[in-house]
């Protein structure tokens, strides 16, 4: 059975600011396609992610980068802090 879209916790986390270049739309489309779990699969750049449209290798890497700034170290390793 696919994710459906999270609470919207996740959503929200996403298009805060936290997460560079990600704004409602982007946040949605990630959280209709992988749910909560979308936060963990972020840090470690899973390449699942580039599925989604506008999703792409740069932009994989700048999610990454801004949940490496947001988690810290705990965050490469899909660490939600």
């Amino acid at each position: 059975m696919p994710p459906t879209e999270s609470s919207g916790g996740a959503a929200a986390l996403l298009s805060s600011g936290a997460f560079k270049g990600v704004g409602p739309k982007l946040a949605a489309a990630l959280t209709t396609a992988f749910g909560d779990e979308v936060i963990g699969m972020i840090p470690s750049g899973d390449e699942r992610l580039l599925a989604v449209p506008g999703v792409g290798p740069s932009r994989l890497e700048k999610l990454r980068a801004s949940a490496e700034r947001h988690f810290g170290a705990a965050g490469r390793h899909g660490g939600v802090v």
